[in-house]
């Protein structure tokens, strides 16, 4: 009598163990087949550590967020009063060339038409050093590139956790690397206007941070109910 209780007690279990197993597998995404392998011990560090690494990241990133908020309207004060002073410079510069150009005129034709190359030459040079050299654009970038690398790095680590607890997680994957090639662009300031705008730069951070909470929930919510499969088994295995 008792080696049939045990029969029908193993057969419960391969049974509950089944249905758990097919549970697991209707998660949407699917984890990786490796992490049902893992013992109770070694998700619960995956899961600290995972905590860890992205807590530092996403308070490092809020801290960014705030600082880099109040300066906003500090930069634009500040960058229409640095273009109202490269147009003073350029029509200083301009009225320079024309009566150096008014001189030349009256002088011998070798000096006229060495003035002329000169001028053409000097003149759009000065001018580029001008715009490039803007001191608001050092400070602009001084201000936001640490906030575009880390947005950056978040990322890199998304995509990389992406791959390592999902399988054949395409949409995860597509927004992740869509969310990075938008932070380059603007980092490398393609597509965008001349004025030093930090809205831009915050608005793809908040995208990054909004998505990297969407999906360390996912991702925590899958690894805690693997740890709960192995902790029914661990019990079951005691009785």
């Amino acid at each position: 009598m008792s080696s049939y209780s045990d029969a029908n007690y193993h057969r419960s279990m391969i049974f509950q163990n089944q249905i758990r197993m097919n549970y697991i597998q209707t998660l949407n995404p699917k984890p990786q087949n490796f992490l049902l392998n893992l013992n109770r011990r070694r998700i619960i560090c995956l899961i600290l550590i995972l905590l860890i690494i992205y807590l530092k990241l996403l308070i490092e990133a809020w801290k960014m967020l705030n600082e880099i908020s109040s300066k906003d309207e500090y930069l634009h004060q500040q960058w229409l009063f640095e273009q109202e002073k490269i147009v003073n410079q350029k029509k200083n510069l301009q009225e320079f060339l024309n009566n150096l150009k008014s001189s030349s005129n009256e002088s011998t034709k070798p000096c006229k038409k060495c003035f002329d190359s000169i001028s053409k030459f000097y003149s759009k040079a000065i001018v580029n050093i001008y715009e490039k050299n803007q001191n608001i654009k050092e400070e602009y970038n001084r201000i936001v590139l640490p906030l575009q690398y880390l947005s950056s790095l978040l990322c890199l680590i998304n995509n990389f956790l992406i791959q390592i607890i999902f399988k054949k997680c395409w949409k995860f994957s597509f927004l992740s690397n869509i969310l990075l090639i938008l932070c380059l662009c603007i980092y490398a300031e393609l597509f965008l206007p001349n004025e030093p705008n930090i809205s831009y730069t915050l608005f793809i951070a908040w995208s990054i941070v909004i998505f990297t909470i969407y999906l360390l929930t996912k991702v925590f919510s899958t690894l805690l109910i693997i740890e709960h499969y192995q902790l029914m088994n661990l019990q079951n295995n005691n009785q």
